[in-house]
């Protein structure tokens, strides 16, 4: 009897460590995966479209014409600020005496002082220290007095829309961005962020070549416009971004790219729930934000289809940021 007991307390042992060890194969194959899961930070791919741009500071260049008083008196407008007149329009009267437009364009009760120094016969000549009021001289800009005025006083001006420019300058890569002779989008930075259609006038860093003795600087570039502003005779200094091109496809965060046996890629949970790593094809790269082929895509020799990201897969975060190739 003691044997069987014996025997049967060894058994019993037995199942119970075998149990133990299903049990511990089995938090270990399904449960564990799970749990960790529950840290892992992912974000969900999704199509859309983002701008290639280029912040700036700029100086506005216009042709302006400022008119004076001749003469005492109160002032009565006949046009608002930003209608836009022709030669020899009428635009106020001050104590009695008319006082009409010397060029066609818009008209502006505000002016700056600087309406002959910046013009558009001086753009050459601008250097990269115009871009910045001088220390010693604070810009203002100033409103012409609006109901009286004495002899010598600005009343108004007339600035010439046909054409107008914006002067900057760019580090040489972002500069070679940006196309002589093509169009691009401005966005002003205004409250209701207008956007306006520029042409690339003149680009200094046109034929310069990639060294490092240029990589730091930094070249003129000029903006023209033609479009109607309402706003644009109160430019002078600002700031503004330049978006040169739009690419569609699967926008990603910058920071989850990583690379494997010289491939990028991101970090993808498939079906399983396991994070398996995908290549992928950059079409750019706009500051924390990457834009992608969406689906499949050739290789560099176009002969293989590769499958890639797709919308709303969900993506592993912030791959350590050191194997993230930013070039």
């Amino acid at each position: 009897m003691k044997e069987n007991s014996k025997g049967n307390y060894k058994f019993k042992i037995a199942a119970i460590l075998f149990f133990l060890v299903i049990v511990a194969l089995y938090l270990l194959i399904y449960v564990a995966p799970k749990f960790s899961d529950a840290f892992v930070e992912t974000y969900t791919a999704e199509l859309g479209t983002l701008d290639v741009d280029y912040k700036i500071d700029y100086l506005c260049v216009r042709n302006e014409r400022i008119h004076t008083a001749d003469n005492t008196g109160s002032i009565t407008k006949r046009v608002k600020a930003g209608s836009l007149l022709r030669n020899n329009s009428r635009v106020l009267n001050v104590g009695g005496l008319e006082y009409h437009s010397q060029i066609r364009g818009v008209v502006s009760y505000y002016y700056d002082g600087l309406e002959s120094k910046l013009t558009p016969e001086k753009l050459e000549k601008l250097k990269k220290s115009s871009l910045h009021p001088k220390e010693d001289a604070e810009y203002e800009l100033k409103k012409c007095d609006s109901k009286n005025a004495e002899q010598g006083d600005v009343i108004f001006k007339i600035v010439d829309n046909s054409e107008w420019y914006l002067v900057t300058w760019l580090k040489r890569d972002a500069a070679m961005e940006i196309v002589q002779g093509k169009n691009v989008t401005i966005e002003l930075d205004d409250a209701d962020k207008t956007q306006l259609k520029f042409k690339v006038k003149y680009n200094a860093s046109d034929g310069v070549e990639k060294k490092k003795s240029n990589k730091n600087k930094k070249y003129k570039i000029i903006f023209s416009c033609d479009r109607y502003y309402s706003k644009f005779s109160r430019l002078r200094y600002g700031k503004a971004r330049v978006i040169t091109s739009q690419k569609t496809g699967i926008i990603l965060e910058t920071d989850s790219i990583t690379k494997e046996d010289g491939q990028k890629g991101v970090y993808v949970k498939n079906k399983y729930g396991d994070y398996v790593f995908t290549p992928i094809s950059i079409i750019a790269e706009v500051g924390d934000k990457t834009v992608v082929e969406s689906r499949t895509y050739y290789d560099a020799k176009k002969e293989q289809m590769i499958s890639t990201v797709k919308n709303y897969d969900s993506v592993k975060k912030g791959v350590d940021s050191k194997d993230v190739d930013q070039n």
